[in-house]
């Protein structure tokens, strides 16, 4: 299914478990189209929130720069050039090998062990994954029918207790028609909302800006990017420069 750009258009969803086993009963979700000012609206409220994620590539570099506070020199580069060939691997989607993916699950276990930064990364992204999707939906969704849940807008984004009142009955519903995976529906929902901020970056260039009408579900409340230094790499830095190498060899190959 296309994901419209125009701003004038709108979407209509049903999550397909509930499509499946409900028919006409199902709910119908109105999504807006994807936007360039929805995508800004959208970051503004993860940075509110204080939720940060982090990519992989973001991940390995901080793995490459940890690698050098824990080993000696010598060893450090040996670890450093056989994470590189296997980053170098996935990212041409080449299998790797047995002994490869133990090696990196050994390396994974001393450095989120020891490296503080890292474990703020993780714990970081965990929290994103659990609390953006509400962000997502509150964003592209611009109103439902087939639900008990009352849509309800607050400065141009469904309001969070009813985001939170959605999520509950599509819960219910889940429990009902798809015993076994209650979330599912929600995360159907999630899922299409979340191809508008995934959009190509041609398409979001393209995307024409909404109405500032305040009134309007299209109104945008800020236009703030969340880049910037991380926490965990101010953290690096700091900790970089107050310690000094231990000498540990695990990690073995």
């Amino acid at each position: 299914m296309a994901i419209p750009v125009e701003s004038s258009e709108v979407q209509e969803f049903t999550p397909d478990s509930l499509k499946e086993t409900m028919g006409d009963d199902a709910p119908v979700f109105r999504l807006k189209a994807a936007s360039e000012r929805c995508i800004r609206r959208f970051r503004q409220l993860v940075a509110d929130d204080g939720l940060e994620t982090f990519s992989a590539e973001e991940f390995n570099a901080e793995k490459l720069r940890a690698i050098d506070l824990y080993w000696s020199d010598d060893v450090a580069q040996s670890y450093k050039d056989k994470l590189k060939a296997i980053i170098e691997k996935q990212k041409q989607d080449i299998d790797l090998s047995d002994e490869e993916v133990a090696w990196a699950d050994q390396l994974d276990e001393e450095l989120y062990g020891n490296h503080r930064p890292l474990n703020v990364m993780r714990r970081k992204a965990g929290e994103f994954q659990q609390y953006s999707p509400r962000h997502t939906i509150s964003t592209y969704v611009t109103g439902w029918k087939g639900l008990d849940t009352a849509f309800r807008l607050d400065a141009g984004v469904i309001h969070p207790e009813a985001v939170s009142a959605l999520e509950n009955e599509l819960e219910k519903l889940g429990k009902k028609h798809t015993p076994g995976t209650p979330h599912l529906p929600f995360l159907e929902l999630f899922a299409e909302c979340g191809k508008r901020i995934n959009m190509d970056e041609d398409e979001e260039k393209n995307s024409p800006a909404p109405s500032q009408n305040s009134s309007s579900p299209e109104a945008s409340t800020a236009n703030v990017k969340t880049d910037g230094e991380s926490t965990a790499e101010k953290e690096l830095d700091a900790r970089s420069s107050s310690r000094s190498k231990p000498k540990k060899t695990p990690a073995k190959g």
